[in-house]
């Protein structure tokens, strides 16, 4: 008997993505963070501007590669009905991203300053404004599950991918010469959808799902800039011209 389940769970589960396979198809590209600007540029800048120094990173905030961690096992050898099911949670890595994420960040603030701001970058650094940033937190994890049943030779299968959950940190202080005039922490959060499609094959749900915690990180890193931007629109618009 017990030989018998052995062979029909090996059977079951032989169709299915190992947490290796996994773990190397949401590695196996890499993505741009790349997104459409939409906010509303002021009707008048002010003559100001400001330099954008250095980004603090740890890099340690993220690891180099994918990980993949079991997080639930249901197993159900009956016999005649096996039923299976596996929760795995995917952690993403850097190897995700073709963008180095200091620099992601630096460049939207610059792009989004530039568009919506009430100053403009000062790229020769001369301005006696400058401002420092840091990437404080920055992670995108979420489910990926395996199920499946068979009854004597009917065998059905099911991978889902999702949601995931991207959260992202940044802070940043603004100086005026060597005098902090402005400091704030700003956090966005972005949750992606389920990707339960029908696939050909599981490697490409597999790198969609991987594609989706990129876009939304692209997403924080928006709404950060955002953020940074309309505090520094308040700063500035409180001085005189």
């Amino acid at each position: 008997m017990f030989p018998c389940l052995i062979l029909s769970l090996s059977t079951l589960l032989a169709g299915c993505s190992s947490m290796e396979m996994i773990k190397s198809n949401m590695d196996s590209r890499s993505y741009s963070m790349s997104y459409v600007m939409d906010s509303i540029a002021p009707i008048t800048k002010k003559i100001s501007s400001v330099a954008i120094g250095s980004v603090s990173f740890d890099p340690t905030k993220m690891g180099d590669k994918t990980q993949i961690m079991k997080e639930k096992r249901f197993l159900f050898p009956l016999g005649i009905i096996n039923v299976w099911e596996y929760h795995d949670q995917c952690i993403q890595g850097r190897s995700m991203f073709k963008d180095d994420l200091p620099s992601f960040l630096r460049t939207s603030l610059a792009r989004e300053i530039n568009h919506s701001g009430l100053v403009t970058v000062d790229t020769n650094k001369q301005s006696e404004y400058s401002i420092a940033l840091s990437i404080d937190k920055i992670d995108s994890e979420g489910l990926y599950k395996r199920s499946g049943i068979s009854l004597f030779v009917f065998t059905s299968r099911s991978e889902i991918a999702g949601p995931a959950v991207s959260t992202l940190t940044v802070s940043y202080t603004l100086k005026k010469g060597d005098q902090v005039v402005r400091r704030n922490t700003f956090s966005s959060s972005k949750t992606t959808e389920w990707i339960n499609r029908k696939y050909i094959d599981n490697a490409t749900m597999q790198r969609d799902y991987a594609a989706s915690m990129v876009k939304a990180t692209a997403y924080n890193f928006k709404n950060a800039s955002g953020l940074i931007v309309a505090d520094l629109n308040d700063y500035f618009g409180k001085q005189p011209r």
